[in-house]
């Protein structure tokens, strides 16, 4: 197979195929000319790089804070639908805060009622309605307990696409000079993180988004719904924090980037859910 071929079916760009091809990490790949081939039986080889500003020993990988989780956890998909609509508006609420855009539950109430809202822009609307239906679906469709999608710049790009579906946005969505943060990012989510509770996971998915910024705008949200998918594959409505912890979330978040410690952050948002246990 060529290195597009590998690349679609590894998750990664084709120039880090390029790149493993050339470093020999790649089993029976063979240079012709300037191009590689591939046997499509050749697995993708493991990474050894970690980001660099993580701070592996700050990461908890399941504690005691996180056993409430199992009361709200829903068994069945018509339970996690309905969990999924009680919790939605304050996650968008929390989500567009974070992204630095102001949402409140009036806005949203109008909105789901087919209402324009004065005080939104039109980019605005489309967001929140676009977002909204999309976790929705993603509801509807969750695999409770297993991986039903597989992290990848391509499935980021589609979740980008889909957000900002009538905003004009054309071309490739990823901004240039990334580096390899991205793609180290998801050999961490496949490696040391695939077996972690879906929570922990789900916010160093979301931390990592937001710090590698990969789009010129709406990173915020992409992240949100990343996050918002791996938790309702778990079996949990997407949750993040009530409005009146908007502002400890957002400071939490900082940290988070600064230093690379996820301990704080799963501590709040595990306390959201402890929350709305019954």
């Amino acid at each position: 197979m060529s290195t597009k071929e590998a690349a679609a079916k590894w998750g990664i760009s084709e120039r880090r195929v390029r790149v493993l091809c050339a470093q020999g990490r790649v089993d029976g790949a063979i240079q012709s000319s300037w191009a590689y081939l591939i046997p499509t039986t050749s697995a993708k080889p493991r990474d050894g790089r970690q980001l660099r500003h993580q701070k592996q020993e700050h990461l908890r990988l399941g504690g005691s804070g996180l056993e409430a989780l199992q009361t709200v956890r829903a068994t069945d998909l018509d339970t996690l639908f309905t969990a999924c609509i009680e919790h939605i508006d304050p996650f968008l609420i929390a989500s567009f805060a974070v992204e630095g855009r102001a949402l409140t539950q009036e806005d949203l109430t109008q909105l789901t009622t087919e209402h324009i809202v004065p005080s939104l822009s039109l980019v605005d609307h489309l967001l929140a309605l676009h977002m909204r239906s999309m976790i929705l679906s993603m509801a509807r469709a969750s695999s409770l307990g297993q991986r039903a999608v597989r992290l990848s710049e391509r499935y980021f790009d589609e979740l980008y696409a889909s957000l900002t579906l009538g905003l004009g946005e054309t071309g490739s969505p990823r901004r240039e000079g990334l580096g390899d943060d991205l793609e180290v990012f998801l050999m961490q989510d496949e490696g040391e993180f695939s077996a972690s509770p879906p929570l922990v996971r789900a916010l160093f998915c979301y931390g990592e988004l937001l710090r590698i910024a990969p789009y010129p705008a709406y990173n915020g949200l992409v992240a949100a719904l990343v996050y918002a998918r791996i938790m309702l594959e778990g079996g949990w409505a997407p949750t993040l924090v009530e409005a009146a912890r908007i502002d400890e979330l957002k400071a939490t978040l900082v940290m988070t980037k600064r230093r690379g410690n996820y301990l704080s952050l799963t501590d709040l948002v595990s306390e959201s859910y402890e929350g709305s246990a019954p």
